[in-house]
């Protein structure tokens, strides 16, 4: 009993600035990481195809696809409320597991086979915009990969797991940055240094004419 009005004691007397600033900084650190594990077999963004009827041009997707994009979306929409916000640079890490065939040799402990991970991760980016993030250009990096599941046991299911968070410059980046930085001051500087010694030796030219005059 004495601990609980001890802590409510402290608690009063704690200014409420700093109190808002630790609940800021725990927020924001829980909004900048997002981690999901969908439990579906990866399925490649398929090619549109399209049609025309009555006289109008109508684009759509095969039902394997329209199928991969509804279990995908429904998975990643309880994540909604982490939504990143605009002009946030991300990062994006995700991870393939396919089911293995019993047909696959030993011989392949990485698949090498399609899908392509490019059209996996086309499908993947198409259903995470609006939901995750508001634009696709926000992914700044991608790491992706293709495995086996369960270490190629063909019992195991295929899942994917995705990982969102922020995209930071690397000390190799930064340091390339700083240096592109200086090199501009130095050209800048020289610019400035340049236009000073012209306008001195205008302003020599003016005087000497004027003195010539005279």
């Amino acid at each position: 009993m004495n601990g609980i009005l001890e802590q409510r004691i402290i608690l009063k007397y704690v200014p409420a600035a700093i109190r808002r600033i630790g609940i800021e900084k725990e927020e924001s650190m829980t909004d900048k990481f997002i981690r999901i594990k969908l439990p579906i077999e990866p399925v490649p963004q398929g090619r549109p195809k399209v049609a025309f009827k009555n006289g109008a041009t109508w684009t759509y997707y095969s039902p394997k696809t329209v199928q991969a994009r509804e279990e995908f979306t429904t998975y990643i929409k309880p994540h909604a409320k982490k939504m990143f916000p605009e002009h946030f640079p991300l990062r994006l890490t995700i991870s393939y597991y396919r089911q293995r065939s019993r047909w696959v040799g030993k011989s392949e402990p990485i698949p090498v086979r399609k899908p392509d991970l490019n059209n996996l991760l086309s499908l993947a980016l198409d259903c995470m915009s609006k939901i995750l993030y508001p634009d696709d250009a926000q992914v700044s990096k991608v790491i992706m990969k293709k495995r086996w599941a369960g270490g190629g046991n063909w019992r195991t299911p295929g899942y994917i797991e995705i990982e969102l968070v922020e995209d930071k410059l690397t000390r190799s980046e930064k340091a390339a940055r700083d240096k592109w930085n200086n090199e501009k001051m130095k050209i800048a500087q020289w610019e400035k240094a340049e236009a000073n010694k012209k306008k001195k030796r205008k302003s020599h030219r003016v005087s000497a004419n004027v003195i010539a005059k005279v």
